[in-house]
């Protein structure tokens, strides 16, 4: 078992499949639409029909219910990333290989938007204090490593300031991504705006492999 199972009670995991995903649909839904904060307990019991009593015994409260939803899908993105390795490699140089891996998430995003838009509220300022310990649910790197191994392999010649410069980049496209889903624009136009915008980069990359 792993940490981040340990955020759920043995008795949450007793339960059949279908309540479980059941009470994660609900909950998921519901940090999607007001985030971490404005997120009610009341509701999220309504929704998957059980008593607010077994929520609590379920989770340590709100934060350990949004703590253990968002750590099932950091690790479910970090395996479709490891899985999509030879697809973002075979982008070409760093700044291709960035891109396929952004276009990648994009496509997460359009398959499932109210998923997508449950993964961003982790960045919102109401619940950054819990990212230390989201953190500490992964191996220490491990995103670090994976980020490594895609855009800048190793034997790939990559500068390592140039590696850091790309993941700047990442950075601030996630921030992005989080504005424009929140003013409600609509997959497609998201997908042609971020891409463009990478394409556009290309001529600051002149003279590296990018």
């Amino acid at each position: 078992m792993t940490a981040i199972d340990d955020l759920a009670s043995p008795s949450f995991r007793q339960l059949p499949e279908e309540k479980r995903e059941a009470i994660a649909r609900a909950a998921r839904a519901e940090f999607a639409a007001y985030g971490f904060a404005g997120a009610s307990t009341n509701r999220i019991v309504r929704a998957c029909g059980i008593a607010k009593g077994s929520l609590f015994n379920y989770f340590e409260g709100k934060e350990g219910l949004f703590l253990y939803l968002h750590a099932l899908a950091g690790r479910e993105q970090l395996e479709r990333l490891r899985a999509a390795r030879g697809r973002i490699v075979a982008g070409g140089g760093p700044l291709g290989r960035l891109s396929r891996a952004v276009e990648l998430s994009l496509e997460l995003y359009e398959a499932d938007p109210e998923g997508y838009r449950f993964s961003l509220t982790l960045a919102e300022p109401d619940a950054r204090h819990l990212v230390p310990r989201y953190a500490s649910l992964f191996p220490p790197g491990d995103g670090e490593e994976l980020f490594a191994s895609l855009v800048a392999p190793e034997g790939s010649g990559t500068d390592p300031a140039l590696a850091r410069a790309l993941r700047w980049i990442l950075v601030g496209i996630k921030f992005e991504m989080q504005a424009r889903i929140a003013a409600g624009i609509a997959p497609a136009e998201l997908r042609a705006e971020l891409l463009s915008a990478l394409a556009s980069l290309s001529g600051l990359f002149k003279g590296v492999d990018a």
